[in-house]
């Protein structure tokens, strides 16, 4: 959104609120996480990730934990 913004208003520099590694995950990218990890719940068992890795970032770790509790993962398994 604040990209969105700036382009519109033709500012060359995005105004944040949060450090990159702190900005949380959007609507959009909440939907989107939910979505793949329904997708992956629909593959047999042994065609799911065994492992997920995420970066520290806030939107990273919702987005892994999100796509776990949509049953993409064992939600039980540690990120």
């Amino acid at each position: 959104m604040a990209r969105d913004a700036a382009h519109a208003e033709g500012i060359p520099r995005i105004a944040l609120t949060h450090r990159d590694v702190d900005v949380p995950l959007s609507d959009l990218g909440r939907e989107q996480a939910a979505a793949l990890g329904r997708w992956f719940a629909s593959f047999e068992p042994d065609a799911q990730p065994e492992i997920l890795l995420a970066s520290p970032y806030i939107r990273a770790v919702q987005t892994a934990k999100l796509f776990g509790a949509a049953g993409g993962y064992d939600p039980h398994e540690p990120i």
